[in-house]
């Protein structure tokens, strides 16, 4: 009897053991069969349908997968930028747009800004995962005509289209990001299409500026590095190995005299960095100043120039003055009625520390701050970016202080992610 019990026992616990490691092994087969179909990121991304069914924001729209609604598991980090993934169109091509309004521009200066190359690189990013993205051109006054039946793809970088938008869920979508930005639209010759900051769409006069929240188009069979599409971790589509400020990207951020600075710019060996934050004194009061009580001479003897180069120089010296490098800042004067960012470049010169000029990125992200561009007006008139525009503003107004600074690009980088949050650590 005893022995009938312990055969029916031994039974038991073996059918067990082949179930439990037969369950793992399948488990193990499906997680690699998983991890072999997920090589590439749009099929990593196209997996999580099956994943996950119920209250998924990936949706097959029209061939294409589109990523909808409040979702908050479409972000991905290229090349410094945060960005919103948008769809993977029926090439398995991935659309994504910039998390952040990167500058403000006129409608016709916008494309160019993007994609320019003749001066300078505006917008900093490597073309090497990316295709041309399709820009619509479309023009209509009704907005059920946005179709894009005409398309451009000439260029790299492009922005938003209407109908796009709407299929994410327009103003109830993850795409507002609180700002007004330009759209590809057009409303008529003179006018074309907005985003508002509430999410809606109108239409405004192309000489207006607005934001300018580029689009790009990574390739097909880019492959998946990491991440799950969380804001803390978003997915990476590039390896990267962070030592030195040299192998750092245009818009991620540093720790850098007990404050957060964005980079700028990141060539010839070094790294021109903008401050998130206004100058402060000794007591940690924010600082007010004037351009200057003359004129609007843009040179070292300008009272503004003077000041930050001295006194704040001499300030950040005490700590970094090995670090600390001269670097060019563009002072050409801006003609309000041409409305063209690019004479801004008519002029130059070379100081450690400066002003934001007009066709840089990240320049609205503070505001009541002086720029380094004179207006043609008369030379009583400098330009400051007041109540969030391009205003045409005194010499002797008092604004606040928004620091550049170049640093070598030769400086180690202890920790962090490059983040807003989790910002370079700086080895100095």
């Amino acid at each position: 009897m005893k022995q009938r019990i312990f055969n029916i026992l031994s039974i038991v616990f073996l059918s067990s053991l082949a179930i439990h490691f037969g369950i793992r092994f399948y488990d193990a087969y499906k997680d690699s069969k998983e991890k072999k179909d997920e090589t590439y990121i749009s099929d990593k991304l196209k997996n999580t349908i099956s994943k996950y069914t119920l209250n998924n924001p990936l949706s097959k729209i029209d061939d294409e997968y589109y990523f909808t609604g409040k979702t908050n598991n479409n972000y991905l980090k290229y090349q410094g930028y945060l960005w919103r993934i948008i769809k993977i169109n029926n090439n398995d091509e991935i659309i994504a747009i910039s998390e952040d309004t990167i500058t403000y521009l006129p409608y016709n200066n916008v494309i160019t800004w993007l994609n320019n190359n003749k001066i300078i690189k505006e917008l900093d990013i490597n073309y090497n995962l990316l295709t041309n993205t399709s820009l619509c051109i479309d023009t209509y006054t009704d907005i059920k005509k946005a179709e894009c039946n005409n398309n451009n793809k000439d260029n790299i970088v492009g922005i938003l289209n209407i109908k796009d938008y709407l299929k994410v869920g327009g103003d109830n979508s993850y795409i507002n990001n609180g700002t007004n930005y330009w759209v590809s639209d057009k409303y008529d010759n003179d006018k074309s299409w907005f985003i508002s900051k509430e999410g809606k769409i109108s239409s405004a006069d192309i000489t207006n500026k607005y934001g300018v929240r580029p689009v790009i188009t990574i390739k097909n069979k880019i492959k998946y590095i990491h991440g799950n599409g969380s804001i803390d971790n978003p997915y990476l589509i590039e390896k990267r190995t962070i030592k030195t400020l040299a192998n750092t990207f245009q818009g991620e951020y540093i720790s850098f005299n007990n404050e957060i600075w964005r980079i700028m710019y990141n060539k010839d060996n070094k790294v021109k960095i903008i401050s998130t934050e206004y100058m402060k004194d000794s007591k940690g009061k924010n600082i007010k100043y004037n351009f200057d009580d003359k004129n609007n001479k843009i040179n070292k003897n300008s009272k503004i120039i003077n000041y930050i180069n001295t006194i704040y120089l001499k300030e950040l010296s005490k700590k970094y003055n090995k670090y600390l490098t001269n670097g060019v800042f563009y002072t050409g004067i801006y003609p309000k009625i041409k409305n063209n960012y690019a004479y801004s470049y008519n002029k130059q010169g070379n100081l450690y520390i400066g002003l934001p000029s007009i066709n840089e990125p990240f320049i609205y992200d503070l505001d009541n701050i002086l720029l380094m561009n004179a207006s043609n007006v008369d030379d009583l008139t400098i330009y400051s970016i007041h109540n969030n525009t391009l205003y045409e503003d005194l010499v002797t107004s008092v604004r606040y202080i928004r620091p550049v600074v170049y640093i070598k690009d030769s400086v180690n980088i202890k920790s962090g992610k490059g983040s807003k949050t989790k910002p370079y650590i700086l080895e100095v």
